[in-house]
């Protein structure tokens, strides 16, 4: 890649070194902030209006940071006065100020249309330039690690994020001419298309052998001829106590909601483990979280998690093999009725009030196929699980090279040429 003749010293951490004919500029100098006061209730004798939300920003995070006039957005009614005021204008553009994540704050939306019905919520803020930029350059401008780190550093909260009027107007952003911003959109514009594309592809792929697995599960379920059994008939609970040692390292899992996996915490030595009790965990254990089973948390215990241990909130299970496959059973707790069990069988209102009574679940049936229809599903699992297990890492490091090629070449580590767009 390619870079300029000579750089300059931007005067921001983050950015770096700049070429020496750009501008390092405030936010506040190239335009103004505003928010609207405006919430998602519909009051009579006001305007009908559309509003773009946070969650619409959320999901243009996904690929194009864009909002046009052909989305759905929110119905909700609004005076006159604050209609003309905060009515979103081709070029505005829109931030998240406050976010549970760092990863949210600060990213920004371009507004890509012509309405004159369309405003912004109060838990977003408007955003006008009044310096000449290049309308398609904007969704670059702040998109990028150099500026979105600048958010994360400054915002102040706990549970939830938030970033302060004051701070938005000292954020650093880079600008070139004109013409660069027209070559680095064209450039960026091609790459990330490719980029995304790849992703898409990769997903699709996941989606669709979880739907063929989906689909063998519906065949089973809709199929009166197929036996039902009480689970206390063909599984086993498992205990296995760890006797703790003070001096000992253990690694502690906890587990994902919606069949999404384990994940490990820490090491930690016994003597920091806290007084509850944990049991050990070995490779193809099915667990249940006995706190979260209503919200999906079954998972199949992997390779990586053998020898981990589970607090006592965790159940595992083990199939007795002639009669049961555990890919199938874990694949039955995730589809609609075996979730359906997991959320009858976990009394309460919410959260940690939802505990999962191990002893009804036992005492349910479950339908139970041929071996042979079971050994179908346990090759689906098994083989999503290893393209997921190649097709994460990936999807990772692609989302990754994407954010630090747009910083590279916004702040001008990468000089775009003709040859290259």
């Amino acid at each position: 890649m390619k870079t300029y003749n000579s750089y300059k010293d931007s005067g921001n951490e983050w950015i770096g070194e700049i070429p020496s004919e750009w501008e390092c500029i405030r936010l506040g100098m190239l335009g103004s902030f505003s928010s609207s006061g405006i919430d998602k209730k519909s009051n009579d004798g006001e305007i009908d209006v559309r509003m773009v939300n946070y969650t619409d920003l959320i999901q243009s995070r996904r690929y194009n940071p864009i909002q046009t006039g052909e989305k759905n957005y929110m119905s909700v009614t609004t005076t006159l006065s604050k209609l003309n005021e905060h009515r979103l204008e081709k070029g505005d553009m829109v931030l998240i100020p406050s976010s549970e994540t760092h990863e949210d704050l600060g990213y920004a939306s371009l507004i890509d249309f012509d309405e004159d019905d369309i405003v912004y919520s109060y838990h977003i803020i408007r955003y006008k330039i009044k310096k000449p930029i290049f309308h398609y350059f904007k969704k670059y401008l702040i998109n990028h690690h150099s500026v979105l780190n600048q958010f994360s550093l400054q915002c102040k909260g706990t549970t939830r994020k938030i970033i302060g009027r004051d701070v938005f107007n000292n954020i650093k952003v880079v600008l070139p001419s004109i013409l660069e911003q027209e070559q680095i959109v064209t450039f960026l514009d091609k790459k990330t298309t490719q980029i995304d594309s790849i992703i898409e592809k990769t997903q699709k792929k996941i989606e669709l052998l979880k739907e063929k697995r989906l689909k063998l599960i519906e065949n089973v379920l809709l199929n009166p001829n197929i036996k039902k059994i009480k689970l206390k008939h063909l599984v086993n609970l498992i205990k296995r106590p760890i006797q703790r040692k003070e001096d000992k390292i253990y690694t502690k899992i906890g587990m994902y909601n919606w069949g999404r996996g384990i994940f490990k915490y820490p090491s930690e030595m016994g003597s920091d483990l806290g007084d509850s009790s944990f049991n050990y965990l070995k490779e193809g254990d099915l667990l249940l979280s006995g706190q979260f089973s209503w919200e999906g948390s079954v998972s199949i215990v992997e390779k990586e998690e053998n020898n981990c241990i589970s607090s006592h909130r965790f159940h595992i299970l083990n199939v007795k093999k002639k009669e049961l496959i555990n890919e199938y059973l874990w694949s039955y707790f995730t589809s609609q009725e075996g979730h359906f069990l997991l959320n009858e069988n976990s009394p309460g209102s919410a959260g940690r009030n939802r505990p999962l009574n191990i002893e009804n679940l036992l005492r349910e049936k479950i339908p139970v196929p041929e071996i042979e229809a079971q050994i179908e599903i346990q090759k689906l699992v098994i083989a999503t699980k290893k393209y997921e297990k190649y097709a994460k890492p990936k999807i990772k490091f692609l989302k990754e090279f994407k954010q630090s090629l747009i910083s590279s070449v916004v702040t001008g580590k990468i000089k775009v040429t003709k040859d290259m767009i």
